[in-house]
């Protein structure tokens, strides 16, 4: 007991001590160590003042508890900080050296940190004074660390700005740097609200171990980091509007020999991001992006990213007319760009690899300003995925894409990447690409090759793809590959289309960039349309395209090869208008189908084709054969039927004025080309038509000019070359055709006129429509037959080019042809046709000069037969043509508008047959042409201004003989090589000729035709008043010729002079000495010898001085002088003259009705006159 009390007792003294001073320190020590820890703790340790509303402490169980404690800035009155609540709990081992803290408890801090300038802050000073290290080590223990309801509010007095973490909670189990607890794991666990979002932090980790085994937990949800951003220490280049940080991370630290190693793993997101450029102007919009990382360790430099996730991204792209992008401008450096330091090969390359990532309603609007009328497009739902990428696995990597524009443009693409070849490959689908909004690029494109521009283009296509690069140089292909392009438009202008089509479909594409090789299964183009223009600017299509330079080849270069297993066009249309002509000419090709196949690029020989389209609406054409591209030859067999040709005959010229209204070609052979060396070649085999055509004259009110059913020919081989021109045709059919041949009111053939030749009128006649021949020689008989020689100097003869046209033509065949003459320059209209043509020509060629026999037959005016016969060759050279043609029985009452006009009296009845034979050999010709009239009667006389003044009835008198005929012959002839010998001319020139022959030598025309001698019947020689026997010869001749002439009658007028007369007195009184001393006949002539005598007494009784001889007697001179000395001495008055002249004309009337016994009716005696010969003048009427 004594030996316990002894030990008890000291125990019990330390208690006593100890509970006195825990009594005496828990009533006075508040008091006591409220003002030191207000005094020390505000000024010595802070700076500041402090404020302890209630302080308690329990040396039993070393507490401290304080209460509403509040520090002011130095000032004395600006709040610092605040709690509600403090209570330290100490640990006994504290009093053994250290510090351990069983317990802390903070509720309701509150700390005001102010942002004064920068880097300067309202806790500087507290920084500066407490972050100096101590010598050695401070040894604590901290357990149950607890805060609660905490705040801190943060002022950026300089941006103006408070940022505020509430509802602050942090529990720390424990955390202590006693070496006994360096393996004691620190799980700290904080939690906040920043600027109202939550944010948590879980940590785990032995802080003061060497490795510093560390684990943290992060958790943001919907953090603004908005107010955060000004304390960046970089500017940013653009501006953001909005920005939300979501992280759900872990982060674990060690340090294991020195080699820390920091992992993080976990979810970081940024939600509601908005980007503008410093202008304000959108650059972009995110609703979500998240990145689940399985690990990051910076220090190993290896990731692992299990999914990148980008909700509705919306970006905003624009280029401005000078050409920026917008992101470029914004992300530009404001001033020169800071050196990067070269990279270091040591430095270890990161391994990384991605198992997953998408984006999902991806938008991108693109706005381009540069171009002239802008561009604008959106790019609507934009998702991408990619799974299963590293930086080391040669393994392929899904990936697919797909956008959708608001065109409704389409584009995706499943495939696979791989980085390690950079390679990738996959298919593709694209849909609807409208590339006619992307006009402007496209002519970029174009610009350097054509002058079109794009109006309107879409755009599909899909196939399977690979793309890799070699040594940098790229590698792709494509398979089963297609493309459609559908409702292209290119034009030269708003107003003028040029190329259209509706679609065009290429399959089976495939593709090959190593051997550079395009192999196309089908290409179908379907409803192209070409718009061919030909103006005053020429052709169109020579404007479309831009002349190139031929590029240089690359020696060991390779160019792309195309082959084509099959190709064709459905429905295209070929519109061709020409505006050069004075109407505008308009082609249309329409349901043009083309085919081919095995088309090679490389080698365009031999290239089959097929074509077949309907021209101008109704022709049908088709085309099948063969074409090598490359040699620019090919072999077509042609099927046309029906083909409209009229746009084509408009002509360009105004002056040649044809409306070809309807010409219909129908062709079926084969057509051969090909463009040789020496010149282009050309052929065709086969036949030919030219059916329905329709000619209107276009002068004369839009009359037919001609027409035919059918002009065929058979048969026809047709070369064309520099080595050959052949044209052999085997025969020329020739149906229902009709020709219309009209002289106009002012005398203008149509035929003229629409070949433009306005020289002037034609020659005021029917028949005569060339100019007559000026050098023409032309002699008439009385007979009525006409010669006439027409010199001309023949032309050099060109010098042909190539060889000689080789032409045949085997037979020609006319069937009911018609030839009308309609001549509106006489009053009423004449009108004459040649009908029912019907015939042939045989065999015409120029090798051998082969002449065609002719065998043509028809009618005049429906009723005269006209035969034509003969040979003919038009090829030869010169012309060879023998022409026999006859016209019989033609009624000549159809010829009174010519009569009336320029005969001046009308036709009542009569008719004409013609027979003509024109022969041509040498270019010389020589023509009879006999005309035989019967019954010519022409009616009463009219008026005419146009009528000719010569004697036409006189004339048709003189031509008719007894039974009513006229048979006239008038051959010509002449050189063809005379530029102006017409046959037509000659004639006119004949014709005019025998009319002037009836007014100025009308007997010329009668006395041939009786055996008369020229000039013999107009007048009679007579020496007295009374008929020699050759006068009374010449006398009976000339009735004969009145008799043969019932028509015509004779005038009969006496001439004589004075000198005649004194003659005739003379002979009237010899004769009627003679009649009173031989009783002679009235008729009877003296012999020379009784005339002598009686010359001898008329002599001696005449009473006028005579010459005598030396005796004084009267001379006996020869009967001539005695003739003379009575003739000069006999004086004759004027009177006695006509006298004279009147006796012999009664002396000749008397003989002709009693001898020659002409009907007394048909003589006339004219008044006798004086003139300068003697005798009788007869004329006719």
């Amino acid at each position: 007991m004594i030996a316990l009390s002894r030990a008890v007792k000291p125990a019990a003294i330390t208690v006593a001590v100890l509970a006195a001073l825990g009594a005496v320190t828990y009533v006075s020590g508040p008091l006591f160590v409220k003002d030191l820890v207000e005094e020390k703790l505000g000024e010595a340790l802070l700076g500041r003042k402090v404020n302890i509303g209630e302080l308690t402490l329990n040396l039993y169980t070393l507490t401290v508890q304080a209460d509403n404690v509040r520090i002011s800035e130095a000032d004395g009155s600006t709040p610092f900080a605040k709690f509600d609540h403090l209570l330290v709990n100490l640990g006994v081992a504290s009093l053994g050296g250290g510090v351990r803290i069983q317990a802390l408890d903070l509720a309701g801090p509150d700390v005001h940190l102010i942002r004064i300038a920068d880097n300067r802050y309202n806790i500087s000073d507290l920084v500066e004074k407490y972050s100096k290290p101590s010598d050695s080590p401070t040894l604590f223990a901290l357990a149950n660390l607890r805060v609660t309801s905490g705040r801190i509010v943060f002022e950026d007095r300089p941006l103006t700005k408070t940022q505020t973490v509430d509802r602050l909670t942090l529990s720390l189990p424990y955390l202590s740097n006693f070496p006994a607890d360096l393996n004691v794991d620190t799980k700290p666990d904080f939690s906040a609200r920043l600027n109202g979002k939550p944010v948590s932090l879980l940590g785990d980790s032995k802080v003061f171990k060497s490795s510093h085994d560390s684990s943290l937990t992060v958790k943001l949800d919907g953090v603004d980091l908005m107010p955060l951003l000004p304390y960046l220490p970089v500017a940013l280049p653009v501006h953001v509007n909005s920005l939300k940080l979501d992280t759900d991370l872990k982060v674990d630290f060690k340090d294991a020999n020195n080699a820390p190693q920091l992992t993080l793993s976990g979810v970081v997101g940024l939600r509601d991001l908005a980007l503008s450029d410093r202008q304000g102007a959108a650059l972009g919009e995110l609703e979500r992006a998240s990145i689940h990382i399985s690990h990051l360790k910076p220090f190993a430099h290896d990731i692992a990213i299990k999914e990148v996730s980008v909700t509705a991204p919306k970006l905003a792209v624009t280029r401005a007319r000078d050409g920026q992008f917008n992101w470029l401008r914004a992300l530009a450096p404001a001033g020169p760009a800071p050196v990067v330091p070269a990279a270091d090969s040591k430095v270890t390359p990161w391994r990384w690899s991605l198992d997953n990532a998408r984006i999902r309603r991806g938008e991108v609007l693109y706005r381009d300003d540069m171009p002239a009328g802008g561009y604008r497009t959106r790019v609507n739902d934009l998702s991408f995925d990619l799974a299963r990428l590293n930086s080391a696995s040669t393994t392929p990597a899904p990936v697919r894409l797909h956008v959708s524009t608001d065109r409704d443009e389409k584009l995706a693409i499943d495939g696979r990447l791989t980085l390690q070849q950079m390679s990738s490959d996959g298919t593709f689908t694209l849909e609807n690409l409208d590339a006619g909004a992307l006009r402007d690029y496209v002519a970029l494109v174009l610009k350097p090759y054509s002058r079109l521009r794009l109006d309107s283009l879409h755009a599909n296509a899909d196939g399977a793809f690979t793309f890799a690069l070699e040594n940098g140089a790229p590698r792709y292909s494509l398979r089963n590959g297609n493309v459609g392009l559908a409702d292209l438009k290119l034009s030269e202008s708003a107003r003028d289309p040029a190329i259209e089509f509706k679609q065009l479909a290429v399959s089976d594409i495939a593709l090959d960039s190593s051997s550079k090789r395009v192999e196309i299964g089908q290409a179908v183009l379907k409803s192209p349309v070409v718009h061919l223009l030909r103006d005053r600017r020429g052709d169109n299509v020579e404007r479309w395209f831009v002349a190139q330079k031929p590029a240089p080849a690359v020696r060991g270069s390779q160019s792309w090869r195309v082959l084509t297993s099959q190709a064709s066009v459905e429905d295209g249309s070929l519109l061709l208008k020409s505006t050069q002509q004075r109407r505008n000419v308009v082609v249309n090709l329409t349901r043009l189908n083309v085919r081919t196949r095995n088309v090679d690029s490389g080698r365009l020989a031999q290239l089959p084709i097929e074509a077949d389209a309907v021209v101008n609406q109704r022709g049908k054409l088709a085309l099948k054969g063969s074409v090598d591209v490359a040699r620019q030859s090919g072999t077509l067999n042609v099927n046309a039927r029906s083909i409209d040709l009229s746009p084509l005959t408009v002509l360009p010229t105004r002056d040649i004025r044809v409306n070809v209204k309807r010409v219909d070609l129908n062709a079926r052979g084969q057509l051969r080309f090909a463009n040789a060396p020496a010149g282009m070649e050309a052929g065709y085999r086969g036949t030919l038509a030219l059916n329905n055509v329709l000619a209107l004259d276009e002068i004369n009110r839009g009359l037919e000019l001609a027409r035919w059913r059918t002009l065929a020919l058979d048969g026809i081989d047709f070369a064309y070359g520099p080595k050959v021109q052949r044209l052999h045709v085997g025969t020329i059919n020739a149906n229902d055709f009709f020709v219309r041949a009209v002289l106009s009111q002012d005398g203008r053939l149509n035929f003229r006129e629409i070949q433009g030749d306005f020289a002037g009128p034609t020659q005021p006649t029917g028949i005569a429509l060339v100019k007559a021949p000026e050098k023409a020689d032309t002699r008439t008989t009385l007979s009525g037959t006409s010669t006439t020689t027409v010199e001309g100097q023949r032309p050099v003869p060109p010098v042909p080019s190539g060889p000689p046209m080789d032409i045949s033509v085997n037979r020609i065949v006319l069937n009911r042809g018609w030839i009308n003459w309609t001549d509106n320059l006489i009053q009423p209209n004449m009108r004459a046709d040649l009908t029912q043509l019907s015939g042939s020509i045989g065999r015409i060629a120029t090798r051998d000069n082969a002449a065609g026999a002719i065998d043509i037959k028809g009618r005049v005016n429906r009723d005269a037969p006209l035969t034509l016969s003969g040979k003919v060759n038009p090829f030869a050279k010169p012309l060879l043509l023998d022409l026999n043609a006859s016209v019989k029985s033609m009624d000549l009452p159809a010829l009174t508008p010519y009569s009336r006009k320029y005969a001046g009296y009308p036709i009542e009845k009569g008719k004409l047959s013609l027979d003509l034979h024109y022969r041509i050999a040498d270019n010389q010709l020589k023509a009879d042409n006999r005309l035989f009239l019967d019954q010519l009667t022409f009616g009463d006389k009219v008026d005419s201004p146009d009528a000719t003044s010569l004697p036409v009835l006189l004339a048709v008198k003189l031509l008719k003989n007894r039974k009513g005929e006229i048979d006239v012959n008038l051959p010509v002839s002449g050189t063809l090589d005379d530029p102006d010998f017409s046959i037509g001319g000659v004639i006119f020139r004949v014709i005019v000729n025998l009319l002037e022959k009836a007014v100025t030598a009308p007997f010329d025309l009668l006395a041939h035709a009786f055996g008369g001698g020229v000039a013999q019947l107009s007048h009679l020689d007579m020496v007295g008043t009374g008929l020699t026997a050759d006068n009374r010869k010449q006398l009976d001749t000339l009735a004969g010729m009145l008799a043969d002439k019932p028509d015509l009658n004779l005038e009969i007028r006496g001439v004589a002079d004075v000198d005649g007369a004194r003659r005739a007195h003379l002979e009237q009184e010899i004769k009627r000495r003679w009649r009173n001393d031989d009783a002679a006949d009235d008729d009877a002539e003296p012999g020379t010898a009784q005339r002598n005598k009686l010359l001898k007494a008329v002599y001696d009784d005449g009473s006028f001085k005579k010459p005598r001889n030396l005796i004084g007697f009267a001379k006996s001179l020869p009967p001539a002088e005695m003739e003379q000395l009575i003739i000069a001495n006999t004086k004759v008055s004027e009177r006695d003259v006509q006298q004279v002249a009147s006796r012999r004309a009664q002396e000749v009337k008397r003989y002709l009705e009693e001898q020659a016994k002409v009907d007394p009716s048909r003589l006339f005696l004219l008044a006798g006159k004086q003139g300068d010969k003697n005798g009788v003048d007869f004329s006719l009427k």
